[in-house]
């Protein structure tokens, strides 16, 4: 056996850990939350306040996509569900999976005011 089918096998098997890797790997909760919190406070000029954040798992082999966070504002509108990811392409946070923070405030604004 010559060096060369095992030096293939071995880079072989390297990439495809790492591309395993890199399908599953999501930062830890407790590392993403302050972050996420600064995006919301420059975004939304500190209105928001996450209450609850856990790992976003889609899809049928359960990769994680991002975080799905809870909010509420000082009023007590709470709003739940919230999909959120990183853009390393972009560097900034960007919500996913259609959650549209100022669309779903605006609707539980409005039926509480009714």
């Amino acid at each position: 056996m010559t060096k060369v089918p095992v030096f293939f096998t071995f880079l072989t098997v390297a990439i495809i850990g790492i591309m395993l890797y890199s399908m599953y790997y999501s930062a830890p909760i407790e590392s993403v939350k302050p972050e996420i919190q600064t995006f919301l406070n420059t975004k939304y000029n500190n209105q928001f306040t996450i209450t609850h954040i856990e790992k976003n798992h889609t899809g049928l082999f359960f990769r994680v996509a991002g975080y799905k966070i809870d909010i509420i504002d000082s009023l007590g509108i709470e709003l739940k569900g919230i999909a959120i990811e990183y853009q390393s392409s972009e560097n900034k946070w960007t919500t996913i999976m259609g959650s549209n923070i100022e669309r779903q405030y605006k609707d539980e604004k409005k039926k509480r005011d009714q």
